[in-house]
């Protein structure tokens, strides 16, 4: 990026070809209480994960993504 904040910065493009989702928070508010608290996030895990071709992750997902090619 060519400044600090991660929205209003310009950096490479990137493109998402599809991911997996293997696990999601309970919320913003949990987010942000434990970041506030420096306590562990709880993560409830999503199992089997859930593929998702084509699209982007959404907020408090946890995702993985398939090796590169």
């Amino acid at each position: 990026m060519d400044g600090p904040s991660s929205l209003a910065s310009n950096g490479p493009p990137y493109e998402i070809d599809g991911f997996r989702v293997t696990g999601k928070s309970n919320g913003t508010e949990e987010f942000d209480r434990a970041e506030a608290d420096g306590t562990p996030l709880a993560v409830n895990a999503i199992s089997p994960s859930q593929s998702v071709p084509k699209g982007l992750p959404l907020d408090q997902l946890v995702i993985s993504f398939p090796p590169a090619r």
